[in-house]
């Protein structure tokens, strides 16, 4: 579409769809591995200069199994005049002040029930600005049968900042299993352990942390704290804004 009047604005909405492997004329039919279907909006406005391209992907999409749902959103926003950007498969680090006027993305996720009793959960994203790149992602599975019950949770999650140069990663694991025992009156026996990571720097610095039923060990080295990751106004104006901006 087309608008024209005080201000120019160029529209395109539209449905997206792709299957993996793309259909070949064989009997019977394959099913395809994988099949991804996205909503797409995308908007132009040249006397603002900016660019903007949304998805989101629909229910129809899946992989491996019809089962295992998938669920997520894309963006891509240009702000040509102030030199601005944001790239997003998913949404954004945890910690990442994400400025006003940068658009909110669904995580990237799976949602899988293998069988009654199993069921796999994931998501994932990454994002790329004129300041930093970020990626990172979390599994989930869980097994639930009557009164047994075991699961497994892992998680990462890495922002980087070149301006000022700044790094950050967590990693995080988690296991564990319970049961239920009904001799007159009811009671659970469970065991777990989990164990996380945490990296900072400059200076390179950490933080480990392992937990196993109760008991807990800890090691730290380098600074007593992860480092602050901030840009001042001044900073930004100079490092990525048109001279005279």
């Amino acid at each position: 579409t087309l608008a024209a009047g005080d201000v120019v604005r160029f529209d395109l909405l539209g449905l997206a769809t792709a299957g993996i492997p793309p259909p070949v004329p064989v009997r019977p039919p394959v099913p395809p591995v994988a099949f991804v279907q996205m909503a797409l909006r995308a908007a132009f406005a040249p006397a603002q200069g900016v660019l903007s391209v949304e998805a989101q992907l629909t229910s129809a999409s899946y992989l491996l199994s019809r089962d295992c749902h998938l669920s997520g959103g894309f963006a891509f926003f240009a702000w040509f005049r102030a030199g601005d950007f944001v790239l997003s498969l998913g949404g954004y680090h945890p910690d990442f002040r994400k400025p006003a006027h940068y658009p909110a993305v669904a995580r990237l996720g799976f949602n899988w029930r293998v069988t009654a009793t199993l069921g796999i959960k994931g998501e994932c994203y990454c994002a790329l600005t004129p300041a930093a790149v970020m990626a990172g992602g979390r599994l989930q599975v869980l097994y639930e049968d009557g009164d047994s019950r075991a699961w497994f949770d892992t998680s990462t999650n890495f922002l980087l900042s070149w301006k000022p140069y700044a790094y950050d990663l967590r990693m995080s694991v988690s296991v564990g299993a319970s049961h239920t025992f009904h001799t007159g009156c009811s009671w659970t026996v469970s065991v777990d352990a989990s164990a996380e990571v945490h990296l900072w720097g400059p200076e390179f610095s950490g933080r480990a942390v392992v937990r196993v039923k109760g008991f807990q060990i800890e090691v730290a080295f380098g600074t007593g704290s992860a480092v602050q990751m901030g840009l001042s106004w001044a900073d930004f104006k100079a490092s990525f804004l048109p001279a005279g901006a």
